[in-house]
């Protein structure tokens, strides 16, 4: 009975010294796993907390390990990352702003927690389709006879519970798991009392629903779901049914733009690369308030693993720009063998890459043509 109070007494003190401690000290995690069966496990380290990070270590095949977890005095927090370089691939850091004032070491790039993707409607159904891939294409020919699903808009409270309740949640679980970063109910219900659901349905049953709001000539999407979540549905083509019905709706009261909401900052996504394959182009998220911090450690072998396999998405010069790298497997590359790729990643609107090769790093700036050398 004792030793219960006395540890109900210490944890009860240090609740009371969070706010003090958290605004003096920052947590550092080193996490080790493996990016792909049969590879050696990287080293990854995770200064701070949030949803972010746990995705970051979720980046893994399995659980990632914890090595060790400390906290350090936010103003050494520069000299610890400098002399530890050794025990990571790379270092993801979260921090509040005061922290951030306190922290610029050199080499280290930022971005924020999440980007847009946005898509151009101008010049009708014929000229957007014609940036969707070549897959898409295909499944999108009489989509709506063969496959069933028609659409509708509706204001109504009853099915706002049903997407809150049966689509949003459950998807966005299935998706990230003990990661996954709701938006409350309470935001939910505001954007909807000043927007609608664009429902989709097949056979007349919901399967799946997008939340918008109109704001001048863009048509935003800011939350989707498929009906409890379930793969079923999107294999059945669910959410190609909600991306279809979303740009026709969009062409169809005038929009000049369809803003596809946000994604985690990571060419390697899943919804970013779906979105990509709409012709959706990525951006700088300006409702995206948190920002990250990216710093490459000494072992450049193991950073070239982590960004060969997850690209990551920076603000850089006018716009977006890219930390990649070579694969390690891959010849030697030149600018011109690089063509394609670069070409790729103009396309979807990033306009500096800064890769990581044999030769070191190498930049390219994407708003010009690629030059050998």
């Amino acid at each position: 009975m004792r030793m219960s109070l006395s540890h109900s007494l210490f944890q009860g003190f240090k609740r009371q010294l969070y706010p003090v401690t958290s605004l003096l000290t920052v947590r550092a995690t080193l996490v080790r796993g493996v990016l792909a069966e049969g590879e050696e496990p990287v080293r990854v380290l995770l200064v701070g907390g949030g949803s972010f990070l746990r995705r970051i270590a979720g980046l893994f095949t399995a659980p990632a390990e914890q090595l060790w977890s400390v906290r350090i005095p936010a103003p050494l927090l520069g000299r610890f990352l400098r002399r530890r370089m050794d025990a990571y691939a790379l270092a993801f850091m979260v921090l509040s702003p005061v922290h951030r004032q306190l922290f610029s070491p050199p080499g280290c790039r930022r971005g924020r927690l999440q980007v847009c993707q946005t898509l151009a409607l101008e010049g009708g159904w014929d000229e957007v389709r014609s940036r969707f891939s070549r897959r898409l294409r295909r499944a999108l020919n009489h989509f709506e006879s063969r496959r069933g699903y028609a659409c509708r808009i509706s204001r109504a409270l009853e099915d706002f519970e049903v997407f809150c309740d049966r689509m949003y949640v459950p998807t966005a679980r299935a998706r990230f798991g003990m990661h996954a970063n709701l938006t409350s109910r309470e935001q939910l219900r505001a954007t909807f009392d000043q927007g609608y659901l664009l429902l989709v349905e097949r056979h007349g049953a919901p399967v799946a629903a997008a939340l918008c709001i109109e704001e001048g000539r863009v048509l935003r999407s800011r939350k989707g779901g498929v009906l409890d979540g379930d793969i079923a549905h999107v294999r059945d083509g669910a959410d190609v049914a909600m991306y279809y019905f979303l740009i026709r709706h969009a062409l169809q009261q005038g929009h000049r733009e369809l803003d596809c909401g946000e994604g985690m900052p990571l060419l390697s996504d899943g919804v970013v690369r779906h979105k990509a394959q709409w012709g959706a182009v990525l951006r700088e998220s300006l409702r995206e308030p948190e920002f990250f911090e990216v710093l490459p450690g000494k072992s450049l072998r193991d950073t070239r693993r982590v960004l060969a396999r997850h690209p990551i998405l920076l603000l850089g010069d006018g716009g977006l720009k890219l930390l990649a790298a070579q694969p390690l497997d891959a010849e030697a590359w030149s600018a011109c063998d690089l063509q394609p790729l670069l070409q790729r990643w103009r396309k979807l609107g990033l306009k500096q890459a800064e890769v990581l090769t044999d030769d070191g790093w190498r930049e390219y700036d994407l708003r010009e043509p690629i030059s050998d050398g």
